[in-house]
């Protein structure tokens, strides 16, 4: 037979299975090497390639040799060997919310194009708003503060110094020739890149500045310029700005060496001349 059960009892008794049911809830597992390589890849490995580059083209104790190990190593490397400088410098919290980011389609689609493993096209608007979201909290600021990369790119330097003699003997000088319009490769066969489209600044046009610019480029195997350093400017800022973006902007087919696509490097000549 049932018997009623008196209204105090009953929410009682519920909130008891309440409590014993949030007691078993397993604390979330900790992040693993591998997750905290993915936000060290997105968010830092190109900034902090591309800073140790430009450092070291200016620097007389490094040189080439620097420039050739941090260029031919793969963004997914670098992240993984930032992983002990983020668990340092970021707290489990901001490793978590860049991890759930990187989860999410928008976040997949900013990490394919910050490793350059797609153009690096225009976002939807749709995207646009989801990014701008993340990146208007306190560890998107955080992540992209070019303070932050920095420090990264100074830690990282300490490890390129360690290996600099192991890329010293494996390493080749890179012989190129200058065209026109077009990058050639350091070998028999040329690098084929679509012409840069030149913005002529009109600031520039205005105070009738010109001169030529010359860009090294590196090419990753899916064809897209990663990385690109200014080998001789023009004497005026803001059309060395200009030429560093349209070869940034090129598109090329993916160099092939005996079967086998590999990263390749050129120099692209920018001149700005006016009519």
């Amino acid at each position: 037979m049932l018997t009623a059960m008196p209204l105090r009892r009953l929410i009682a008794t519920a909130l008891s299975v309440m409590v014993l049911g949030a007691c078993a809830v397993k604390p979330p597992e900790p992040l693993t090497d591998s997750q905290v390589a993915d936000v060290a890849t997105a968010f830092f490995s190109e900034q902090v390639r591309s800073l140790l580059v430009h450092r070291y083209w200016n620097s007389e104790s490094h040189g080439q040799r620097a420039i050739y190990c941090v260029s031919s190593r793969d963004a997914e490397k670098i992240g993984s060997e930032l992983v002990p400088d983020l668990r340092r410098n970021l707290t489990t919290s901001e490793l978590e919310q860049a991890r759930d980011f990187l989860a999410t389609p928008v976040g997949r689609a900013f990490m394919d194009r910050q490793v350059y493993n797609t153009p690096r096209l225009a976002l939807s608007a749709s995207e646009m708003a989801a990014l701008r979201d993340f990146l208007n909290t306190p560890v998107g600021f955080k992540l992209l503060d070019p303070a932050t990369a920095a420090r990264y790119a100074d830690a990282y330097d300490a490890k390129v110094a360690e290996r600099l003699d192991q890329c010293g003997r494996t390493y080749q000088p890179i012989e190129v020739d200058l065209a026109v319009g077009q990058a050639v490769a350091r070998t028999h066969e040329d690098i084929i890149c679509t012409r840069p489209r030149l913005h002529y600044p009109a600031d520039a046009k205005r105070k009738r500045q010109f001169g030529k610019a010359v860009v090294r480029l590196w090419i990753n195997t899916k064809g897209i310029v990663y990385l690109t350093l200014l080998t001789q400017s023009t004497g005026v800022p803001l059309l060395d700005e200009a030429a560093d973006s349209a070869v940034r902007d090129m598109h090329c087919v993916p160099y092939n060496d005996g079967g086998e696509l590999v990263k390749s490097t050129a120099l692209q000549p920018i001149s700005f001349e006016l009519d």
